[in-house]
């Protein structure tokens, strides 16, 4: 229709009387209620929250059929037997009550005479090649047979060896293992150990017999026996449980909530279906094929999984009573235990090094979260240094790390001492000379490769006798006297002694141990370490390593050194040990109401907690928070998330304990106008603004 044919007077007309229309009814609207606001205070305590996730599964109960498992070698997707299930790939199931070898044993336990293993009699099917796909395999042991050692004594040992050591988790081998990882043991022993455990088997056929039949757990030492038999039986009822099939550790395989020993994963989640069948993956590799699983495994569908809050830093919680229209909210109270950690896990525990004669390896260690006084914090640095093995070190010759941790608690001057222990078998020869008209013994160590300077302190340990100079007067701390770079060797002058009569022609023996210093440095260019605690400037910058030295101290400069801060002018960046940590409030989180604005590059919070305390204590009220209005109401509030962090915008850790603040919440609410009854606006006035609206 063409436009010319509408009449615009009446147009405008029904414009106008719409427009009536809608003025009646909301003025109508506006006159039969009223708004109030209704102010409700919510108390928000973190011992409350749901601390372990649950899974809501399908209700009809699922048991598979016997051994319903089926495992492939070398693989870590499994197959499981499913008839007529209804999963699709990508559904999340749990799986319960799968098992392994679970036996009740008597007199299947033996200990054989001068041997330093527990031996099992047991059928089992691991293939000599299982190392390729596990590392290790292990049983869980329990006895019994209940004892009572306050009554009877005999029953704390077996011969030697005491019962609580037999018990408990272990880590078991084969028999191929065994001679494996005893080459050198006795042959005699061995060959009467084999006749022993197997006496009516072919000499031919026992390796294979005792390989199918028998596993064995390291004991800590060897089994004396307190008769003549060498073959010890443990008359005992004990429990042997397998903990893995195939070698994938059954709490790979059964998933649920809570996550504990028995399962180690929530949920699995469906790879792949076929008709009857359906497959999930694990973390570790089977070392052979087969079907198991026993007889009792239960899988369930997941509908729904309810989270869980371990740490009081991060959780969500449902209201049990909806807020709705909020125009406003407010911080009123709070209560929160100071509980942040100076040295946090993975935030600022770790150091990084290495030596200049060790190529490329990086050594690190990462100490314990916690709050520490200067002293233990030395102690501990100094002890996890000292506990890291160098590349070169073998279990013939364990060579460790050596270090010394110096504090100066006036001058916050910290320094690392670092030095090597070597082995130098016969490299010392002795002469005399002549200081100050005075004769005096000189020994010369060759030592290849050494960072020793003049002045250094040495220290000589395991030497034998050299000439008539006693072992007493070498074994000791020297100061090095001269060095000759040429050929490799220092000298050391011994103070006055008295000679030994019987003179020997040995350079030291076989046994000569040398610590000289050595040189390393430290990488504070890595993330997350200790440096600032320890006084170390700019830790995480690209530029923040040291040159390499014997000494290390945190008032020295890095190895590109620079002593102006970021806009040129002099830094003055000082060297003051960190212990009281630098956090002095943290950041509240509260969905997404925003009413302290920060500035350094984190999203706005809630409210700011002043840490105005020592660790331990219990801070009131030490909030800043500014109330938040909206100008478009909140339709409905039914959850709260609810985060906890430091300024860097790390989660607190709370470390059990919890944490308690209260909001005042403002709603809008609209009730008939003279009835004292709430109401959502849809009561008997909505009817007659519509009865009124047709008869205009």
């Amino acid at each position: 229709m063409e436009i010319s044919n509408y009449n615009i007077e009446e147009l405008i007309k029904d414009k106008e009387k719409l427009s009536e229309y809608i003025k009646k009814h909301e003025d109508i609207k506006n006159n039969l209620k009223e708004d109030q606001i209704k102010v409700s205070l919510l108390n928000i305590d973190s011992n409350y929250r749901n601390t372990q996730p649950k899974n809501i599964n399908e209700t009809n109960t699922v048991f598979l059929p016997d051994n319903p498992i089926i495992t492939k070698k070398g693989s870590n997707l499994l197959k499981f037997n499913y008839p007529n299930h209804n999963l699709n790939i990508g559904d999340f199931v749990t799986i319960t009550n799968v098992e392994s070898i679970n036996k009740t044993i008597l007199n299947s336990l033996f200990m054989f005479n001068s041997f330093n293993y527990l031996i099992i009699k047991i059928i089992h099917s691991v293939p000599k090649d299982y190392k390729s796909y596990i590392d290790n395999l292990e049983i869980d042991i329990k006895l019994l047979t209940e004892l009572d050692s306050n009554v009877d004594a005999d029953t704390k040992f077996y011969g030697s060896i005491p019962i609580n050591m037999l018990i408990g988790l272990k880590k078991v081998i084969t028999f191929q293992d065994i001679l494996d990882e005893n080459f050198n043991m006795s042959t005699n022993i061995l060959e009467k150990l084999k006749s022993s455990i197997t006496p009516n088997i072919d000499t031919n056929l026992q390796d294979d017999y005792i390989y199918n039949n028998f596993l064995f757990v390291k004991l800590d030492f060897n089994f004396i026996s307190n008769n003549n038999l060498d073959l010890y039986k443990i008359n005992h009822v004990y429990n042997i449980h397998l903990t893995s099939i195939n070698g994938i550790p059954l709490n790979f395989i059964n998933a649920d909530y809570p996550i504990n020993y028995d399962k180690k994963q929530g949920k699995h989640e469906v790879a792949n279906i076929e008709n009857d069948y359906i497959y999930i993956y694990t973390k570790s590799k089977a070392y052979s094929a087969g079907e198991l699983g026993g007889s009792k495994i239960s899988m369930f569908k997941i509908l729904k999984t309810i989270s869980g809050f371990p740490n009081a830093g991060e959780f969500s919680i449902n209201l049990r009573n909806n807020f709705t229209n909020v125009v406003r909210i407010e911080l009123v109270s709070s209560e929160f235990t100071f509980t942040d950690y100076v040295i946090k896990d993975g935030i600022n525990n770790k150091l990084y090094w290495q030596h200049l004669d060790d190529g490329d390896k990086i050594y690190e260690i990462a100490i314990p979260s916690g709050n520490y006084s200067a002293a233990n914090l030395i102690e501990t640095v100094s002890t996890y240094l000292n506990n890291v093995e160098r590349i070169t070190s073998t279990p013939e010759n364990r060579i460790y790390n050596n270090f010394e941790v110096i504090l100066n608690t006036f001058t916050n001057r910290l320094e690392i001492k670092a030095f090597s222990q070597t082995v130098l078998p016969n490299s010392i020869t002795e002469s005399t000379v002549i200081i100050d008209n005075k004769q005096y013994f000189q020994l010369d160590i060759k030592h290849p490769n050494n960072f020793v300077e003049t002045t250094d302190f040495i220290t000589i340990s395991n030497s034998e006798t050299i000439g008539e100079i006693p072992k007493a007067s070498i074994n000791s701390i020297h100061q090095v006297y001269k060095i000759n770079k040429t050929d490799q060797t220092y000298s050391i002058i011994l103070l006055p002694f008295n000679k030994i009569t019987s003179t020997s022609g040995q350079k030291g023996g076989s046994s000569l141990k040398i610590r000289t210093t050595s040189k390393v440095r430290f990488l504070f260019n890595k993330q997350n370490t200790i440096g600032e605690i320890l006084g170390f400037s700019n830790p995480g910058d690209i530029y923040s390593v040291t040159p390499f030295s014997s000494v290390i101290s945190n008032t020295d400069s890095y190895v590109y050194p620079n002593d102006l801060d970021t806009v040129g002018n002099k830094s003055s960046i000082s060297n003051i040990l960190q212990f009281a940590g630098k956090n002095n409030y943290w950041l509240l989180y509260l969905n997404n109401f925003e009413s302290v604005i920060l500035n350094n590059g984190l999203e706005s919070c809630f409210a700011k907690i002043l840490l105005a305390g020592s660790q331990g204590d219990i801070i009131y009220n030490s909030f800043v928070n500014s109330p938040i209005e909206f100008d478009i109401p909140i339709p409905t509030i039914s959850e709260l998330n609810i985060k906890i962090t430091d300024p860097q915008g790390n989660i607190i850790n709370f470390e059990n304990t919890d944490f308690s603040f209260t909001i005042r919440v403002w709603e809008l609410i609209s009730k008939p106008r003279g009835v004292a009854k709430f109401s959502n606006d849809t009561g008997y006035h909505k009817e007659m603004i519509d009865m009124i609206g047709r008869n205009i």
